[in-house]
């Protein structure tokens, strides 16, 4: 982790001693380019602390706008707006062919529910309608809707929210090297790869992306 930092940060010109992670990253900066690299996180609007020659990042903070998501059976990065994954009814969601979930299939206690899931699960339904919640992108991509649905639970859904510092170095990296998301322009329906220090990130505006802002694919370092 600490090699690709020093990779994306001095590629934004930004020269370092050394650099530390321990729950935090801490990069030392030469002492001639300290104001430098304040002013270009600043600008980028990265979270940071500059204590004696040391900047600090608040990774927490630095996530709370975005998200980077994998998908486990095909491994593809996929970034976007973090508001996008969204807390709902797992009944309300589609699958890969468009069909909503329904209650019967997500476990929910309703009063159509309880007697089967009271006996397949042993369990006794107390009246209360209880839906099963879940974390998902709900688009239209073109032909119908779906859903990527986060496995937060380890439930067996196709995606899931990468570590913080996994998150944290794809947006830094996307931020200070790649223009974003200041300057990119794409014409409508089209798409345009660009090259950070460690990643490479493909911007696109197909409706079948589920409105992702890019796709990060990591590069050999």
């Amino acid at each position: 982790m600490e090699n690709k930092l020093r990779k994306i940060l001095e590629q934004a010109g930004i020269k370092t001693k050394n650099i530390i992670f321990k729950n935090s990253f801490f990069a030392e900066i030469e002492p001639e380019n300290i104001e430098k690299a304040k002013e270009k996180l600043e600008y980028a609007g990265i979270e940071y602390e500059e204590k004696e020659g040391k900047i600090i990042f608040d990774i927490e903070k630095n996530i709370q706008k975005y998200i980077v998501v994998r998908n486990q059976n095909t491994d593809a990065l996929a970034l976007t707006k973090r508001e996008d994954f969204e807390e709902c009814n797992l009944c309300e969601c589609y699958d890969q062919y468009g069909i909503q979930w329904g209650c019967f299939e997500a476990g929910c206690w309703t009063e159509e529910t309880a007697e089967e899931l009271e006996k397949t699960t042993g369990e006794k339904w107390d009246g209360q309608e209880d839906h099963t919640k879940v974390r998902a992108n709900t688009y239209w991509d073109g032909s119908n809707w779906k859903s990527d649905i986060l496995d937060d639970d380890d439930r067996g859904f196709d995606w899931e929210e990468l570590s913080e510092p996994d998150q944290f170095l794809i947006l830094l990296d996307w931020i200070l090297n790649c223009g974003a998301p200041f300057s990119i322009w794409i014409e409508k329906g089209g798409a345009k790869t660009i090259c950070g220090a460690v990643y490479g990130f493909e911007y696109s505006r197909y409706q079948r992306d589920a409105g992702y802002i890019c796709f990060p694919r990591q590069q050999k370092l």
